[in-house]
């Protein structure tokens, strides 16, 4: 039993004990019957009565001190409905191609949304994931990387502009057999940094902020260069076809980033290298240099962690973040019209395995008529069918336990009517729809003991798919006194109130998203030291080109010393992108950041245009 449970239990106990002691001594001749005392009960069976309606009163007064919760509940599912559901385990992995497998001339994708299962299984089960982006399987790979100061390259190079380069990366990329680049369709490659927390994040930094050209060589013939702009970067997983955890159109894209930043912040470490097609158009063989020119950047201590750091496992091809998420028709319901609700249970087999994520579909069959329809949720933004007023819909309610352990939420769903009221379809089964995790499954896993930890489903082109991170525990969906209510109140703050508010509205809103109260999390939410705004006036690219546009601009000032291992820099990009989607859609936002441990400006961000619709 949950402490907060168990308070609201004793302190009804307590109080039916002494309303006894009371009713004891104004009507003795009735509490002689009930064998009832002053703090005490020498009947069992009366002892038994007590203790239980002290259980239900504790959960109904529990109920009723977090503000009714099916009505925020009810406000959520319409505006925000991730927020209800657990937070699957997630991971990243790396997916690698035969090179044994011949002469290939193109990429083999793997598309986002593929199956990828663990080979292993506990007590019998494996485990299911979903990629979360594209991948491109090409015949080469990433054979040297080093990170050096640009005089000290075995082979120098120069800036092209007037910027000086200080350091630089350099990769090497080297194809398989009989496999040269000149016949290979490449136009964009995407990376994944991976490693220690203290290089990834900061490379990150480097290649988003600090890189001023990329140069293409030919190893075999070093007087082959070509020059690219740093433009032909872009990072990746901030855009919504590039989501890990489902959500719906209508909710708010911000939230969403911090949301994953919260619960999987490796996703970002990810970028997308454009205008390779050079390689083959200027006849490079089986391998080829990429070199990254960074300027001048401040805390210059880095640069030893990084040449040290930095190494041809940092950078890795065929990678995509995965979700602990896959379909499951849950067991059928029978209709007995005998209770308000049913508990949807996805595989009676292995119940504490699984865990309902949510309902995609409900259908009501009646198999003597046979005939069956398709009910609507209750709160389903299709107005085209509540002319009838005979119509059922279905509603469905989130139980987690308050046992002690964690266990697998509970999910059960009723059958209404429009107002709510329950309603007696005409039918006899109900077959649900879903989509399920495996809970806490995939942290009991011990990944790197085989060839291949995962099967990517349908593509034998993956032959082996590796776990590059431990996956995240699942995390349950928030509780406790009006949590709930704090998330429809700030999910309905605008811009303005946000930037008026500053560091104390927006610190409450990142904490929010700390769904497991990680210290770690915490220490980041609390880097924030001081944010003001005020109006600001620039050139906003639209449609239309490049318009003037009035917006705000935004500063913040970090304490970096609550990163440990880095990251403020990539903390700082979500709430560039998390502000802009509070901002007007004929507005725009700017943020500008600075931390305790640099004298200049970190980043001044472009303006971003708002993404926000005015009614």
């Amino acid at each position: 039993m949950s402490e907060e449970l168990l308070e609201y239990y004793e302190r009804e106990l307590n109080y039916l004990r002494q309303m006894g002691g009371d009713f004891a001594r104004r009507y003795p001749r009735v509490a002689s019957r009930l064998l009832l005392t002053g703090d005490s009960c020498e009947d069992p069976h009366v002892e038994r009565l007590l203790e239980g309606f002290a259980f239900m009163a504790a959960r109904v007064h529990r109920r009723i001190d977090d503000d009714f919760p099916e009505i925020s509940e009810s406000l959520l599912n319409m505006i925000y409905p991730a927020y209800l559901r657990p937070i699957p385990s997630m991971t990243i992995v790396e997916c690698l191609s035969d090179p044994g497998q011949g002469k290939k001339t193109a990429g083999t994708k793997i598309p986002r949304g593929s199956a990828m299962v663990t080979k292993a299984t506990v007590d019998g089960m494996p485990c299911r994931f979903e990629s979360a982006y594209e991948v491109e399987l090409w015949p080469f790979s990433v054979v040297e990387a080093e990170w050096r100061q640009v005089e000290r390259l075995q082979y120098p190079v120069r800036a092209s502009g007037e910027v000086q380069a200080v350091t630089a990366a350099r990769l090497k990329l080297k194809c398989f057999q009989d496999v040269e680049f000149e016949g290979l369709p490449l136009s964009t490659l995407r990376f994944h940094l991976a490693g220690d927390a203290s290089v990834v994040y900061n490379l990150y930094e480097m290649i988003s902020a600090n890189c001023i050209e990329i140069i293409l060589r030919d190893p075999k013939n070093r007087t082959r260069t070509i020059s690219l702009e740093p433009g032909q970067i872009r990072m990746v997983g901030f855009e919504k076809d590039e989501a890990v955890i489902p959500h719906e159109r209508r909710s708010a894209e911000g939230h969403r980033l911090l949301q994953e930043y919260f619960a999987l912040p490796e996703k970002f470490l990810f970028f997308d290298l454009s205008g390779l097609e050079a390689l083959g158009e200027t006849g490079f063989g089986d391998e080829a240099e990429i070199i990254f020119l960074f300027s001048r950047f401040e805390r210059s201590d880095r640069q030893q962690v990084m040449e040290l750091g930095v190494s041809a496992r940092t950078f890795r091809l065929g990678c995509t973040p995965v979700i602990n998420l896959f379909p499951q028709t849950a067991e059928p319901i029978l209709l007995t019209q005998t209770k308000h609700e049913y508990t949807v249970i996805p595989d009676g087999r292995h119940a504490a395995m699984m865990e309902v994520f949510s309902i995609d579909e409900v259908i009501a069959a009646n198999p003597k008529l046979r005939q069956s329809v398709t009910l609507e949720p209750v709160n389903a933004h299709r107005y085209e069918t509540r002319e009838q007023k005979d119509t059922a819909y279905w509603t469905a309610t989130r139980n987690v336990s308050q046992l002690g352990e964690r266990e697998p939420s509970v999910l059960t769903i009723s059958v209404v009517d429009l107002n709510g009221q329950l309603k007696s379809p005409d039918a006899d089964v109900l077959t649900v729809r879903t989509t399920c995790s495996n809970f806490d499954l995939p942290s009991r896993f011990n990944f790197g003991t085989t060839e291949s930890d995962m099967e990517a489903v349908g593509h034998a082109a993956a032959k082996v798919v590796n776990v590059l991170r431990r996956p995240t525990a699942s995390a349950d969906p928030p509780q406790g006194k009006g949590q709930v209510w704090r998330l429809v109140s700030l999910l309905s703050l605008n811009y303005l109130s946000l930037t008026e508010d500053g560091k104390t509205a927006l610190q409450e809103i990142l904490r929010l998203h700390n769904f497991t109260d990680s210290q770690h999390l915490e220490n980041h939410i609390g880097s924030i030291q001081k944010m003001t705004s005020g109006p600001h006036f620039a050139l906003v690219l639209s449609d239309y080109g490049l318009v003037p546009a009035r917006g705000t601009e935004v500063h913040l000032e970090l304490d970096e010393q609550q990163f440990v291992g880095g990251g403020v820099y990539l903390f700082a990009a979500v709430l560039d992108r998390f502000l802009a989607g509070y901002a007007s859609i004929n507005s725009f936002s700017q943020l500008s950041v600075r931390t305790n441990l640099r004298k200049e400006v970190m980043r001044t961000w472009p303006p971003r245009a708002g993404t926000k619709v005015l009614l």
